[in-house]
């Protein structure tokens, strides 16, 4: 039995289905709302309860997977919080009922939604950053919108499969997508080209890039390829973010 809370459960959900989160990506994700140093100490409290609990674990992101354990030192080290085992398994215990109700697609192996991340590879921690700052900033300025990542599509998670090539994802209460996020790959050439494939498809969509002007190039070219859909993204945007 455990007696967590609803922001406790969500802290856990986001990292399950990101796969792993730092603490300020999870003041990020979590407390979008209020003010920064007000909200890494909220999720600095909350995911150290959790893993002292055995709901996460805390890992060196510099360490590859697979390598001998070794203690994450308590200071100086930006630490990755994956799920245990443990956590794991509260979290599917909880969704057990959604997850029977949710249709797979046909030819997807089916698969619980949430897993432990003791073997997960943490290298791309640095380079996702403009999609957790993407999604803080629509998330500060749009409620009722939750953030999934594409560890919990890939797996299914409340039936997005469908949507697991996006980066990351928001979501409604219903879960039903409200945007994918794309993270611009580093060569232009390949960006534009995976920007025009996305337009075609015609779900709405974000990009995350490292420098606002690669965002400012691919918003123009999402533009001249699907302008309706370019129209409609924008308008829904809150003033102020371009993505």
């Amino acid at each position: 039995m455990n007696n967590l809370t609803p922001k406790q459960l969500g802290v856990l959900e986001a990292i399950g289905t990101f796969g792993y989160l730092s603490t300020r990506d999870v003041a990020k994700l979590a407390w979008p709302g209020i003010g920064e140093h007000s909200a890494h100490v909220m999720a600095q409290t909350a995911v150290s309860k959790l893993a002292r609990d055995g709901w996460l674990l805390a890992r060196d992101p510099r360490v590859p997977p697979g390598a001998r354990e070794v203690s994450v030192p308590k200071t100086g080290v930006t630490k990755a919080y994956v799920l245990t085992a443990k956590g794991s398994e509260l979290l599917n215990e909880k969704a057990e009922e959604m997850w029977c109700a949710t249709p797979l697609p046909e030819g997807v192996h089916s698969q619980l939604w949430f897993a432990d991340g003791y073997n997960l590879s943490l290298r791309e921690h640095l380079v996702r950053a403009p999609v957790i700052e993407l999604l803080h900033s629509v998330l500060s300025n749009k409620p009722g919108l939750h953030p999934v990542g594409q560890r919990g599509a890939a797996r299914n998670y409340r039936g997005l499969q469908g949507v697991s090539h996006f980066d990351a994802l928001l979501v409604n209460d219903d879960g039903v997508l409200a945007y994918g996020i794309y993270l611009a790959h580093p060569l232009t050439a390949r960006a534009t080209a995976q920007v025009t494939t996305l337009a075609r498809e015609g779900r709405p969509f974000l990009v995350a890039a490292d420098r606002p002007a690669r965002v400012q190039t691919l918003l123009r070219w999402r533009a001249e390829k699907a302008p309706e859909l370019d129209a409609r993204i924008m308008t829904s945007l809150p003033i102020g973010i371009l993505a």
